[in-house]
């Protein structure tokens, strides 16, 4: 990956990134929705405009937050992983210094439930050469245990490094404090009832 403004869409289907050649309509509005872009030919698409609610956004940059309660196995991990790619290689770190943390956070109840965020994050990284290029850690010492432990470093365009840090939901969100953070993305966010 070269182009700075890549696509959230490109990286969810081109084959040499995410490759998710059978991408429908909805999850390439999806795509276009979150990353800010127009959703051209989608925009009068039957099922887009349901999920939309019969109105299509206009949008001029990406939502500060988006909720996706879409049905059970329609792939909301893989989308995420893409997402936590290309917030790696888009987000604006111009008021960083060279010293500032800056992390990407999955989230979820207990750490094991940010497994299959990234096991979807982590498969391509490793098996496609585009994207390989982008670790800052050797491919061969890169596990899922590792990254449970110890986060998944990724180059951003500027140099700058981009950690991808799982984490238990905990009092206050203690776990993120004291780094720039350049995105959360919360797994089974619909089960987080009640008190805790």
């Amino acid at each position: 990956m070269t182009d700075r403004d890549i696509s959230l869409e490109t990286i969810f289907t081109h084959e040499r990134l995410f490759g998710v050649k059978t991408a429908t309509p909805l999850q390439r509005a999806k795509c276009r929705i979150v990353s800010g872009q127009p959703l051209g030919e989608l925009a009068t698409h039957p099922d887009v405009l349901e999920m939309c609610g019969g109105k299509v956004p206009e949008l001029t940059e990406p939502p500060k937050e988006i909720l996706d309660i879409s049905a059970i196995r329609i792939g909301k991990s893989l989308f995420a992983a893409a997402l936590i790619l290309w917030l790696s290689q888009t987000v604006d770190l111009s008021g960083t210094r060279p010293s500032d943390i800056v992390r990407i956070f999955v989230v979820a109840l207990k750490i094991g439930g940010t497994e299959a965020v990234l096991r979807h994050l982590l498969e391509p990284m490793l098996t496609k050469p585009s994207l390989r290029a982008l670790l800052v850690d050797d491919p061969k010492e890169i596990t899922l245990g590792s990254i449970k432990t110890g986060g998944l470093r990724i180059r951003h365009p500027s140099g700058k490094i981009i950690e991808v840090m799982p984490i238990p939901l905990d009092r206050a969100g203690g776990s993120a404090v004291s780094v720039y953070c350049a995105g959360v993305v919360v797994d089974e966010y619909p089960r987080m009832v009640g008190a805790e």
